[in-house]
Parts: structure tokens; C-alpha cells; sequence
């Protein structure tokens, strides 16, 4: 069975990486490639897929708890916010508009 090659944007779209990246690993010796007929870089199918697969597990994923009590933080800090513009809003409001003009007169 024979090793199917990938040209350099063929291998970036199955990796879910830029060229730049794949680029940057054959420099830097990480990636072998080899040149086809045509000059141009080739990769094997087999490294490629094994990229992909290291580079999805090197990727942090959040804990839900974290995002989970990040959310309620923000929420609780929201309902305070909106509990102070209300006060606030409340002691602005006149009574009257006579009570409105005296605040907006001018001397």
C-alpha cells in the first residue's frame, strides 16, 4: 500500500492549521516533507493526521466550574449594578415638574 502525499494547502485544511504553521514546523525540521515531481513540498497523509490530532490535545480546554462560577460572578456584579441605577434613577426623579425647573434653573 502506498503513502498518499498531501500538497501544503491540501494538508492545512485537513489539520484545521494555516500554511504558515506547516511551514514554520518543515523549517524548523518538526515536519518532514518531501518534493514532488512538480517542486513543491509535499507531506505525508499519515504526519499530517498526527499533527492535527497533537495540536487538538495541546489546546487548554476551560473546566465548566470555572466558566460556571465566572458567570455567576458577572451575573451577581450586574444585578448590583442595576439595583444601584435604579436608587439612582430614583433620587433623580422630581415629583413635579415645578420640582424639575427648580433643579434646571438658572441664576
Amino acid at each position: 500500500m502506498t503513502e498518499r502525499y498531501l500538497y501544503i494547502h491540501e494538508a492545512a485544511k485537513l489539520a484545521n492549521l494555516s500554511t504558515k504553521t506547516l511551514y514554520r514546523r518543515m523549517n524548523d525540521g518538526r515536519l518532514n516533507y518531501t518534493i514532488g515531481a512538480d517542486q513543491r513540498r509535499q507531506l505525508r497523509q499519515s504526519d499530517v493526521q498526527a499533527l492535527a490530532i497533537q495540536c487538538r490535545a495541546s489546546i487548554p480546554t476551560t473546566n465548566d466550574n470555572t466558566v460556571n462560577t465566572r458567570l455567576r460572578g458577572i451575573e451577581q456584579k450586574l444585578d448590583e449594578l442595576l439595583a444601584l441605577q435604579q436608587k439612582l434613577l430614583s433620587l433623580y426623579q422630581p415629583r413635579s415638574l415645578d420640582q424639575l425647573a427648580s433643579k434646571h434653573k438658572r441664576s
